[in-house]
């Protein structure tokens, strides 16, 4: 097995298991009290939606850019898979801000700040002492684990085998 078909399949296979999450966390009947508050603007809730929303949108352009830029019908299906996987989810992660009444954008907390008190939060057990804040934007960079304003152009102008590499190295 080739190390593409490993990515790919590891690719899929993390797609599948955050949206089985989501989906699990936002069905059924939930009886405890945390389940009957609505998310505030500056919840760990809200802030979660609005990154990984965008996060989502930078890998659905990488799946299009990569799509447009190989003959490989392996990658190219691979990226038609994920910019379809992540599309859907930011919708859902929108759609979460729709029903809580929320801004989809928030200007006054940068990205990633709200897993600074993340702990303190029900529903957010384990995540004390995790190093969450401190992300230094370099190059466009808006969070951990987003492309750079440099790497997406490199991209962008990337052709054939060089896009595809590059393409799996961003989306891991």
């Amino acid at each position: 097995m080739t190390r593409t078909n490993w990515a790919a399949i590891t690719a899929v296979v993390l797609a599948l298991l955050f949206a089985g999450a989501a989906t699990v966390a936002s069905a059924g009947p939930d009886d405890s009290p945390r389940a009957a508050a609505t998310p505030t603007s500056d919840s760990p809730e809200a802030g979660f939606a609005r990154d990984m929303a965008v996060h989502h949108q930078q890998a659905v352009e990488m799946s299009f850019l990569v799509r447009d830029s190989t003959d490989d019908e392996e990658v190219r299906r691979l990226a038609y898979d994920i910019a379809n996987t992540q599309a859907n989810q930011r919708g859902m992660l929108l759609g979460w801000l729709d029903l809580w009444k929320l801004p989809k954008i928030s200007t006054d907390q940068e990205p990633m700040a709200w897993m600074a008190g993340a702990g303190e939060h029900a529903g957010m057990a384990g995540m004390e002492g995790m190093d969450h804040g401190g992300h230094e934007v370099r190059d466009g960079s808006l969070m951990p684990g987003m492309a750079t304003k440099t790497e997406l152009d490199t991209l962008r102008s990337a052709k054939g085998k060089k896009a595809e590499i590059l393409y799996l190295q961003l989306m891991t």
